[in-house]
């Protein structure tokens, strides 16, 4: 991957530098320069629509119908402030999201899964976009230039997802001054490089990203134990040398590695090795052709490998090869009619998806009557995807009424796989003026493709769908912001596991899961002030699935109410105190009412009530720290300090059972742990 992204870096310069020799005077220059630093006001990077939609502002907005209305800046350090310096930590106290605290990174949106909530980079998507199992987002916080979170109804341009998106885009190379930015705390260091290419005309930014708990630990153990660590590292190379175009080449590397094998490497009982890496590659450009008319293309490439494997009396290997995906994408914007932004695009996805994988099972307290087998597979499939949409955003009555209308068709090429056409129509109607207070009603369909395997073969499983309602309110006045919404999503044809009931082996998919979900949200919000801001979300929701012998049954992610509070207090120019809180009520559990005892097999066997049926405890955190900025000879440095759960809360995220399942103990997420972290512009 980076003789890749070199040869890629020589490519872009070699056939850059014929161009920045163009003659330009220093006039031209000059009001180039002008126009794009101006094209937004950067002080104020946060941004919410009138739509259900939370973002952080982009440099460079392209055309766009929705107002947006700008926020505090200092909402972004929220992600980085943290303990594990997590991008998604923000969204994680936006309405309508529901998490596991500090502990996890992922999100379960408006009655979606984690797995529905698709995270796209500058324009790549990431099928899974979290390090060790959803802890900390890939997505590296200091890059950040903007988010744009959709909690439901999103335009059809968004494709293959059924419940979110978070949409990010990266920084830009600084075109006239080179800037150096280190961040640094107790988990990890994060530094970020940038600069011109050619002053005016192309840039560069580099960044690289790791933790390095596991070089502390390590120097503490004698043995080549490796502890969990990950790291990550960016190169973005961005050239305006054409009035009309701008070329944007991408790479990055993400790697986790973990090798634990007790006291002694010889020892196999209880042994875990973990190694995965993801690569990507792309390129884009962005023209524009007439002052109406402006396009986009992408081309990217990803390869991912993995191994996962457990070695002792039972093993687990699992193994992911180069699993190449190519991705081309092309779009157009016309904004040259009177009330219309008709945008339209097309996608293409190829994916192989080659990998392997043995595990043996013996009886367990779930299977006891089952016999100690093992089970081996191999598999090399090919999908691949194909989707065209088209939406037209028009204003039938200036600040009165405007509706957003789309379509997006989508299609499965791969010959083995059948009737995996979808038409999705999407459509928000705006009642009165987004500057000011604004009705707003919404309805789409949405679908997404499983990718499951079977008996080495990808199993011919229908897309499962969801229907989203979605009717709000939003009021802004005199600094403040007041939103209410009230949503309902209907899913169908969910994908689910079935399993052998004697021994516990999967024994196939089948699309016979559905599930429901509604809420009320309510969030108020203080925009930037000289002292004080911050938000208030509130959210109500019910979220239950119904199969095939079970009658309708709540999520495990359920949650009936949560509130955040998030907030900033200016003392002056160098203290800053911040905070956040999370409030939830408790999520669903299964609890067991009794056991058997089967002496053939010397085991207990639990007997549960019913599925979800008991909730556990209320979850409460708290979250402060302060900021002190000072500036030291060229560079600004700021300093934090607080801590993570700071009233030491023992939050029960599940219990464990012991052998008899006669006592039980509490899980708990984090405790409370301090955090120290300096970060330094230059």
């Amino acid at each position: 991957m980076l003789m890749k992204v070199l040869f890629l870096t020589i490519l872009f310069l070699v056939f850059s530098q014929p161009l920045f020799a163009q003659s330009t005077s220093a006039v031209d220059i000059t009001t180039k320069v002008a126009t794009k630093n101006n094209v937004v006001d950067n002080k104020d990077p946060i941004i919410f629509k009138s739509d259900p939609v939370f973002a952080i502002v982009k440099k460079k907005v392209k055309a766009e119908a929705t107002k947006q209305k700008a926020l505090s800046k200092d909402v972004v350090n929220l992600g980085v402030s943290t303990l594990f310096m997590d991008t998604m930590a923000v969204v994680k106290t936006f309405p309508g999201v529901v998490s596991y605290g500090d502990a996890s990174a992922l999100m379960y949106v408006r009655g979606g899964n984690a797995y529905e909530v698709l995270t796209i980079s500058d324009n790549h998507f990431y099928q899974w976009s979290y390090f060790f199992g959803g802890l900390v987002s890939l997505i590296n916080p200091m890059l950040v230039d903007s988010i744009t979170f959709y909690s439901s109804s999103f335009p059809a341009r968004y494709g293959n997802v059924t419940s979110a998106i978070v949409d990010v885009t990266t920084k830009t190379g600084d075109l006239s001054k080179y800037s150096l930015e280190l961040n640094s705390n107790l988990t990890q260091s994060n530094l970020l490089i940038s600069g011109p290419i050619q002053k005016y005309y192309s840039s560069f930014l580099v960044s690289a990203r790791r933790t390095y708990y596991d070089k502390i630990l390590g120097a503490l153990i004698s043995d080549d134990t490796i502890f969990p660590y990950f790291e990550a590292y960016s190169i973005k190379l961005h050239s305006e040398h054409l009035d009309n175009h701008e070329v944007t080449l991408l790479g990055n590397i993400f790697h986790e590695k973990a090798d634990l094998r007790g006291e002694n490497k010889n020892l196999e009982d209880g042994s875990l090795i973990y190694d995965s890496s993801i690569n990507v590659a792309q390129i884009e450009v962005d023209s524009t052709w007439t002052s109406d008319l402006s396009s986009e293309v992408t081309a990217q490439y990803e390869t991912f490998k993995s191994s996962y494997k457990i070695e002792g009396k039972l093993p687990i290997n699992v193994k992911g090869n180069n699993d190449p995906i190519i991705i081309l994408g092309g779009e157009l914007l016309y904004t040259g009619f009177d009330r219309h932004t008709i945008r339209t695009g097309v996608m293409k996805w190829a994916q192989e998806i080659d990998g392997e994988f043995f595990f043996t099972r013996e009886p367990t307290k779930d299977f006891p009557e089952a016999r100690t087998e093992t089970r081996f597979n191999k598999y090399q499939e090919y999908f691949d995807y194909l989707a065209v949409y088209f939406e037209d955003e028009l204003e039938l009555i200036p600040k009165k009424l405007a509706v957003n209308a789309g379509i997006r068709a989508e299609t499965v090429l791969t010959p083995s796989l059948t009737n995996l056409d979808t038409f999705q129509p999407r459509m928000t109607w705006y009642f009165g003026d987004r500057s000011k207070s604004v009705v707003t009603l919404g309805v789409g369909k949405y679908s997404q493709f499983s990718f499951r395997v079977f008996n080495n073969q990808l199993v011919n499983l229908e897309p499962f769908d969801a229907i989203h309602y979605t009717l709000g309110y939003e009021k802004n006045w005199k600094g403040f912001m007041f939103r209410s919404d009230f949503f309902y999503k209907d899913y169908n044809n969910l994908s689910r596991q079935v399993l052998d009931q004697r021994t516990g082996f999967l024994d196939g998919y089948d699309n016979q899961q559905t599930r429901k979900a509604y809420g009320i949200e309510l969030f108020l919000q203080k925009k930037v002030g000289d002292k004080l801001d911050g938000w208030i979300s509130y959210t109500f929701s019910d979220v239950q699935f119904k199969e095939p012998g079970i009658d309708w049954t709540y999520e495990n992610y359920d949650q009936r109410h949560s509130m955040n509070i998030v907030g900033n207090y200016r003392f002056n120019k160098r203290w800053k105190l911040s905070g956040k809180s999370y409030y939830g009520s408790g999520k669903p559990y299964t609890d067991v009412v009794s056991s058997r005892y089967v002496e053939s097999e010397d085991l207990y066997i639990p007997i549960n009530a019913p599925k979800n049926s008991k909730r556990l405890p209320v979850h409460f955190a708290l979250d402060i720290w302060f900021e002190y900025q000072r500036r030291f000879f060229s560079s600004n440095v700021s300093f934090l300090f607080g801590a993570t759960n700071i009233l030491n809360r023992k939050n029960v995220i599940t219990y464990s059972w012991d052998d008899s399942f006669k006592n039980r103990e509490p899980v708990t997420n984090l405790p409370l742990l301090p955090f120290l972290g300096v970060n330094v512009k230059y």
